[in-house]
């Protein structure tokens, strides 16, 4: 509000209230001398007579009945502490899971934070929603991948193998490994099954044990996807060079690194272990995930149907198929021909299955179909499983 004679705001008003009580101006007059409404003018008239200071007051309400309460205060910085990566809408979520009552909303839990300098601009970039396709059920598709590998404080590389639900979101491990290879895989995969059942198919990048090409082989079955189709799992690989085909397991991947890996004490392979499994249980049971609707994982999951069993029966193949067995070197003897096809198939039985033409031979294993051959110019069209019938990809090619 102007106070229009050249001096300080106070000594301003202390000179209207002096003009103004020896009556020798109208206080309308002296309004429009000042620049000042009739109201401001009886306010700071009311207010010398009173007895009052003509300084500014404070324009805050007496009391906040709404505010913050301290408790609450120190609850949202305890769990900002406890898990920095958090943002306010997550605390908020986890609180009330916890039974807290009067819990504010997200954005006052974010401005509390921000108030006590523990906001980073960066991590709420990275924490924004990310919205992907998501399979129906529990158990239709998990998602796998290694994290990449780290060295602990021992001197060892630490390998971290996340396993993820597609449909929940829900983590069925966080495994701290030597190496990445098949053999330090398949005890913890035969975990997981005896734990949570069978999934219907696995979602993996191309790397080891995956699906790389096994040196020497032509196309390259892994022995990891032949242990699968033992077990009737389908490993489906996303495209080369594009990570966002697994957005899960690729976003899972960035929370774990950011909330579990970075703030954890990993001296050797039990520590980072007993870290990763302390961050697993907070993920599933008490961080609020917003692509599936604030929910955690373990509201949704639930274990597979399919038990896991180590029995493989006999397949009943098709009428005209040639039963061959996969040699030592990876290769198939088939009409007075040697074709080289995948050591990870070595000592398995496929079936060979002209097409109607003749010239073609697609190569089966058990509900698989493996490879198509052409017997002309001695080329394959692709190596890699598919499902003989319901295979969920649309490049799916079928029978020749």
């Amino acid at each position: 509000m102007p106070w229009n004679n050249g001096k300080r705001v106070i000594e301003s008003r202390l000179d209207f209230i002096n003009l103004a009580t020896a009556k020798e101006s109208s206080v309308a007059q002296l309004c429009r001398d000042f620049g000042i409404s009739r109201k401001t003018a009886y306010k700071w008239m009311g207010r010398h007579l009173r007895g009052e200071g003509l300084e500014d007051r404070s324009r805050r309400p007496v009391s906040s009945p709404g505010a913050t309460t301290p408790d609450i205060v120190d609850r949202v910085l305890d769990m900002r502490a406890r898990h920095p990566f958090l943002g306010g809408r997550k605390i908020g979520l986890i609180l009330k899971r916890q039974g807290v009552a009067d819990v504010p909303s997200g954005n006052t839990i974010t401005s509390i934070i921000r108030a006590h300098g523990l906001l980073d601009k960066r991590n709420s970039r990275e924490a924004q929603r990310y919205v992907r396709f998501r399979k129906d059920k529990a158990n239709e598709m998990w998602q796998c991948d290694f994290l990449g590998h780290f060295a602990l404080k021992d001197g060892s590389r630490c390998h971290t193998l996340n396993v993820i639900d597609d449909h929940s979101r829900f983590c069925l491990c966080c495994a701290a490994l030597p190496n990445e290879r098949f053999e330090s895989v398949k005890p913890v995969f035969e975990s997981l099954f005896m734990a949570y059942g069978m999934p219907k198919a696995l979602l993996c990048d191309n790397g080891k044990p995956w699906g790389a090409a096994v040196e020497g082989a032509r196309g390259g079955i892994t022995s990891f996807e032949a242990w699968m189709m033992d077990l009737g799992v389908l490993v489906i690989h996303g495209k080369p060079y594009h990570p966002q085909t697994q957005g899960k397991e690729e976003r899972f991947n960035k929370s774990f690194a950011r909330e579990a890996k970075q703030y954890a004490r990993l001296d050797d392979f039990p520590s980072a272990q007993s870290s990763f499994d302390r961050y697993r249980e907070f993920y599933n049971n008490e961080r609020p995930h917003m692509g599936i609707d604030d929910l955690c994982p373990k509201d949704l999951y639930h274990p597979s149907e399919t038990a896991f069993t180590t029995e493989n029966p006999a397949w009943e193949y098709p009428a005209g198929a040639c039963l061959r067995r996969v040699q030592r070197n990876g290769r198939v003897d088939y009409k007075g021909r040697t074709l080289a096809f995948s050591y990870g198939m070595t000592g398995r039985t496929v079936a060979m299955l002209p097409s109607k033409g003749g010239s073609i031979v697609n190569i089966i294993y058990r509900q698989f179909l493996l490879a198509r051959y052409n017997m002309s110019t001695g080329e394959y069209q692709f190596v890699r499983p598919y499902l003989v019938e319901g295979d969920p990809r649309p490049t799916f090619p079928g029978l020749d």
